[in-house]
């Protein structure tokens, strides 16, 4: 098998050295000193959607692409078990027997005059904004052998994040004057709110601030606050940054900063308020004055980053007493 230290190394080397939209184009081409082919694909997209955000197609027509979307993507046997086993590289023979590949209408009528008689492609796609990479190699000759199979495996990952970092870098780098923050993970996304790359540890992150959402489009909390230019962001005790960058592309930073804790006297006030209280009963209730109440409130709402008592209420079920 070939060593893939190298191509690791390279691969990141180029974060800082090619341009963003040469990016793939030249991974690519540094791939294929490794494992030849003939002709590829490198698409970017939501695999939840079918949504295509970023394609790089050396030695591919254009024409080809749209008959393969229009007449046989639904009959793609092997694009659906990459997608489908996320991580791992495989062939046409790993998931039938060659002479049922050859004798099926996607290889006689479009695989094989294409040359791309010989397949292999691996996915990659966080689980929760569903936002991906997909990587498919032709060779019209020679199958491709286990061992370069077993190298796309290895190596995919980094190519991935190499292209993540390749895309945040650019905007990153136009926010020379903003002050370092500690992270816990990237995404870039547009105006509208939609991730076009990201990783697994921004996913998380959104995923504890916005219980029970699935991407690739950002909850609402956050596309208000993207919408307003709001940045730090504090959504639901979690702290995010935004960076905005040039024609629609901006970078958002999950930071690795812990809320700002409750104290135990805000909580008390909290749970009696969001349980539908008035200031007053809860200053009799707790023996307080109307005033400390209500400055109480006012930290719990800063704190929490809530702006209603039905969002309180959500907030406070996700705190220990």
């Amino acid at each position: 098998m070939p060593d893939s230290s190298n191509f690791i190394l390279q691969i990141y080397d180029m974060v800082l050295q090619r341009s963003l939209d040469g990016f793939k184009t030249d991974a690519l081409a540094l791939l294929a000193e490794d494992v030849p082919f003939s002709s590829a694909i490198w698409a970017s997209g939501a695999h939840s959607s079918n949504l295509i955000l970023s394609i790089a197609t050396p030695n591919i027509d254009p024409a080809v692409l749209l008959d393969y979307a229009l007449n046989w993507q639904a009959q793609d046997e092997l694009r659906a078990a990459v997608v489908a086993r996320s991580g791992t590289a495989l062939r046409n023979e790993d998931i039938m027997a060659p002479t049922d590949h050859e004798a099926s209408a996607i290889y006689q009528r479009f695989c094989a005059p294409g040359g791309m008689n010989f397949t292999l492609g691996i996915a990659l796609a966080d689980p929760v904004t569903t936002v991906g990479e997909l990587v498919f190699l032709f060779r019209s000759q020679a199958p491709f052998s286990d061992d370069e199979r077993a190298w796309l495996q290895a190596v995919a990952p980094h190519l991935f994040a190499a292209w993540r970092q390749r895309q945040s870098l650019g905007l990153w780098s136009r926010q020379s004057t903003a002050r370092p923050e500690p992270l816990e993970g990237y995404a870039v996304i547009d105006s509208g709110g939609l991730v076009h790359a990201a990783d697994q540890a921004f996913g998380r992150a959104v995923l504890a601030a916005c219980p029970g959402w699935v991407g690739p489009v950002l909850p609402d909390l956050f596309q208000e606050s993207i919408a307003k230019g709001r940045s730090p962001l504090r959504i639901n005790g979690r702290h995010f940054a935004l960076r905005r960058g040039p024609e629609g592309r901006h970078l958002l930073l999950a930071l690795a900063r812990e809320a700002e804790a409750l104290t135990p006297a805000e909580r008390r006030t909290a749970r009696l308020f969001a349980e539908g209280a008035t200031h007053s009963q809860i200053a009799a209730q707790l023996g307080l004055s109307a005033a400390t109440v209500r400055n109480q409130l006012q930290s719990v709402y800063r704190k929490l980053d809530v702006h209603s008592k039905l969002a309180l209420a959500a907030a406070l079920a996700g705190i220990p007493d």
